[in-house]
């Protein structure tokens, strides 16, 4: 991350961020905790409020957001978790490749321990799975009572059904012949460029829906971070 005081790069371990994460977020999973909450550093004993209740320095004006301290040992005495607001919106984005496919043979243990790595709450790794069960096993007793993360899942699926429809549908040319290309490739190109920051080239599904100038528009209407 850049650093807005000094204008320089630091290095910022968020898996380390969540297991020292302060009791009062200990059933929080990965995701909420990355997208309800956010560090601030610089704090002293006054900055921190109990949850539900205002800090001693906010009685004017708005209240300051609930204040979480990392748990002892973690390094991070300066530093701290802020609640963002309850009707805040914040859209997570993953960076690199997509969670693996569900419904594969070969990639279901890694489908199963990411699920859990990222909807389950954990402090350390051996808390997702009981010691004598697999990975899958402990995702199917995870998802038994819990149907909003199961949405979440079917969300995060999202990607290969669209990958999957688009595979199927074949791909013509003006004399209605197919095209002597790697459909695939072209395919799974599209959908990269939907999710990463450059814009579509010209031809592609996605271009002219947005332009230079609504990417600017928006960097310069958006809210302050604790918003």
């Amino acid at each position: 991350m850049l650093s807005a005081k000094t204008g320089t790069l630091q290095l910022r371990d968020q898996l380390r961020d969540y297991q020292f994460r302060g009791h009062a977020l200990q059933d929080t999973n990965f995701l909420l905790f990355m997208m309800n909450t956010y560090k601030t550093f610089d704090i002293t004993e006054n900055d921190y409020s109990e949850v539900g209740k205002e800090s001693e320095n906010a009685k004017v004006g708005r209240p300051h957001h609930d204040r979480i301290p990392y748990l002892e040992g973690a390094g991070k005495d300066k530093s701290a978790r802020i609640c963002r607001a309850a009707e805040h919106e914040m859209l997570p984005r993953f960076v690199g490749r997509w969670f693996p496919r569900n419904d594969e043979s070969g990639t279901r243990e890694l489908y199963c321990v990411s699920m859990l790595l990222l909807l389950q709450p954990w402090r350390k790794l051996q808390d997702l799975k009981d010691p004598m069960e697999t990975f899958a096993e402990s995702f199917e007793r995870f998802t038994v009572h819990n149907p909003i993360m199961t949405q979440i899942m079917e969300n995060i699926q999202y990607y290969h059904a669209c990958y999957d429809a688009a595979l199927a549908r074949p791909k013509e040319n003006n004399k209605g012949h197919l095209l002597d290309i790697d459909i695939e490739d072209e395919i799974h190109e599209e959908l990269l460029r939907a999710d990463g920051d450059g814009n579509p080239h010209e031809g592609s599904i996605y271009s002219g829906i947005y332009t230079e100038d609504d990417i600017e528009a928006a960097r310069n209407a958006r809210e302050a971070d604790r918003e």
